[in-house]
């Protein structure tokens, strides 16, 4: 536990802003800022950023590619979320064996 929280409050403010920026409940972020008393304003900061990036990149694929996209997303919207998830466990693997 004392590790993790060593490397979040090393990583902070990318933490967050990577978890706001992937489909991952804002509650959990919310309450794991809370137990490890990160500080209230990079954290809202990174987590505004990181939603407002992420709903205007939806918008803007949606604009672009409209419908076709909404289909695709709804028929293979749990593969995306597995593949988008294994390539994040992936990148923090790869920065946890190199803070090693």
């Amino acid at each position: 536990f004392q590790k993790m929280a060593t490397h979040l409050e090393a990583y902070e403010n990318w933490a967050i802003f990577f978890g706001g920026l992937l489909p991952f409940p804002l509650k959990a972020l919310s309450l794991g800022a809370g137990v490890f008393n990160l500080s209230i304003l990079p954290f809202a900061l990174s987590l505004g950023f990181a939603r407002l990036l992420r709903f205007f990149l939806i918008g803007g694929v949606m604009k672009f590619w409209g419908e076709r996209v909404k289909l695709f997303v709804e028929r293979n919207f749990h593969k995306i979320v597995i593949l988008v998830g294994a390539k994040v466990a992936i990148v923090f693997l790869i920065f946890w064996i190199l803070t090693k």
